[in-house]
């Protein structure tokens, strides 16, 4: 069900990438009840792309997460989902201390996109 989409512009390395997965999976199915097997999320190598940020091209390090909206999920819960996603990348990226512009975080979003589909031959519930 749920996508999180994780552009980054830093070499991540496979334990990183692998702490992110775990700790982003683990942070949604408890905030939303959702089973671990439909948390899908994809790391993108952004230096292969072209981003702009205000006109300008730069580098970034950005999550986007397509979920379901509705339901009783409010936006103050897809509000604390995008600042513990940001939390997390902050303490699995920067764990050793270096804190610098390249590492940062520069935005999540949480987009409300999902209106239907099928997922291991389930139907996504209403």
């Amino acid at each position: 069900m749920p996508l999180y989409e994780i552009e980054h512009s830093i070499p991540l390395d496979k334990s990183q990438r692998h702490e992110l997965a775990q700790a982003i999976t683990h942070i949604h199915t408890r905030k939303f009840a959702t089973p671990s097997l439909f948390v899908n999320i994809r790391f993108i190598d952004a230096n292969s792309r072209h981003n702009y940020v205000a006109g300008k091209e730069r580098a970034i390090n950005r999550i986007t997460a397509y979920v379901r909206a509705g339901g009783t999920r409010t936006t103050a819960d897809f509000d604390e989902l995008a600042q513990r996603v940001s939390e997390t990348w902050d303490r699995v990226i920067n764990k050793d201390g270096t804190r610098s512009k390249e590492r940062q975080l520069n935005a999540v979003f949480v987009l409300g996109a999902i209106t239907t589909g099928t997922e291991n031959g389930f139907l996504l519930p209403r």
